[in-house]
């Protein structure tokens, strides 16, 4: 053989090395055969091929199904994608303080959350490289922190009505849970910060939780005393018999 000429896929090239025994070859997409001939002036070998697979990085996952909005410290949350062409193995990354409980590596995984929101993505892999990353936006909701002090009189009359209570607002709650002392009942504004209370005749706890989907917080209290009308005295103990300019009678009634 006097010179070689060497073929390649379609979309390949022969970079350097046509026409002796060694070429480099720049690939393209497409899978093909790689062939050579020995050729002189009196003609042109056989082809020798060989078949050349050539693998694409895989495409960029399809979207991610899973809840986007979870509670702070769920566990066995679960995600998942559809197959992708190609890959050969799925890069999970979750949000800081999370961590991928199962199946990393697999189109479908399950999460255990911390307390910070970010995302969940996912790669596609094989041994080209990595795809783009798809990803899903994940809120995480932590149970609302305990109110602070609760504004309003710790002393009031029995059977009061219209006495105010608030708290200031706590960030995360969607709502407030209010109890009162047995006998009394929150005239208005159960499920906000402020209330109005009709009171009976016992003492007791007024006491407010902060709540959201996730949960209620710990309860902040304030102790209520609850004044009653003094009962009528007993007999009055004393003269009912005196004299015109009598001096230091004395009357008396049991405490």
């Amino acid at each position: 053989a006097t010179t070689y000429t060497w073929t390649v896929p379609t979309g390949a090239s022969v970079a350097s090395g046509q026409g002796t025994n060694s070429i480099t070859v720049d690939f393209g997409s497409t899978s093909g055969n790689v062939s050579v001939t020995a050729d002189n002036s009196c003609g042109t070998s056989s082809a020798q091929t060989a078949a050349v697979t050539v693998t694409s990085i895989p495409a960029t996952p399809g979207s991610i199904t899973g809840s986007t909005s979870v509670c702070a410290s769920d566990t066995g949350v679960a995600y998942s994608i559809s197959a992708v062409s190609g890959a050969t193995g799925y890069t999970w990354t979750v949000p800081s303080g999370a961590s991928v409980a199962s199946g990393q590596g697999t189109t479908s995984i399950t999460v255990d959350f911390g307390s910070s929101s970010g995302n969940v993505s996912v790669t596609a892999d094989n041994a080209c490289g990595s795809s783009s990353a798809q990803t899903s936006a994940v809120t995480v909701t932590s149970i609302p922190a305990t109110p602070g002090s609760i504004t309003g009189s710790t002393a009031v009359c029995a059977s009061d009505t219209g006495v105010a209570y608030s708290i200031s607002a706590v960030s995360g709650a969607t709502g407030y849970t209010w109890t009162v002392p047995s006998g009394a009942s929150v005239a208005s504004g159960q499920g906000t910060t402020s209330i109005t209370v009709d009171f009976g005749s016992a003492s007791g706890n007024v006491s407010v939780t902060a709540d959201n989907s996730c949960g209620s917080s710990s309860a902040q209290s304030a102790a209520v005393t609850v004044s009653s009308t003094p009962a009528t005295p007993g007999a009055i103990t004393g003269s009912t018999s005196v004299c015109a300019s009598d001096t230091g009678v004395a009357y008396s009634i049991s405490a």
